[in-house]
């Protein structure tokens, strides 16, 4: 794992909380982990998708770079075995 140590996500919904957690500590590692090595991102309203670890992981350096925390609303989940596909709203709430 990355840097700090979360609680294991056992559902879908869990993981908002995982990654709340380690977007507020600014754990890119621990941000990755969430992801499997197709994912697709959408960093922000209106941009377009971003895929792959790599990717990925820039965004999320850009996105904790502001120093701004974020709170989230999940919307839906879909899910289908052990593949899930959700819709979350994330907010920052301000730098630092």
């Amino acid at each position: 794992m990355g840097g700090a140590e979360l609680t294991p996500a056992f559902s879908p919904e869990e993981i908002n909380i995982c990654w709340r957690e380690a977007f507020n500590a600014a754990d890119i590692p621990a941000l990755l982990e969430l992801y499997e090595p197709g994912a697709v991102l959408i960093p922000a309203p209106g941009a377009g998708p971003v895929s792959g670890l790599d990717a990925i992981e820039a965004c999320l350096r850009w996105l904790a770079g502001t120093g701004g925390k974020i709170t989230y609303q999940p919307r839906f989940w879909l899910q289908n075995g052990d593949l899930a596909m959700g819709r979350i709203d994330f907010r920052p709430v301000g730098p630092g």
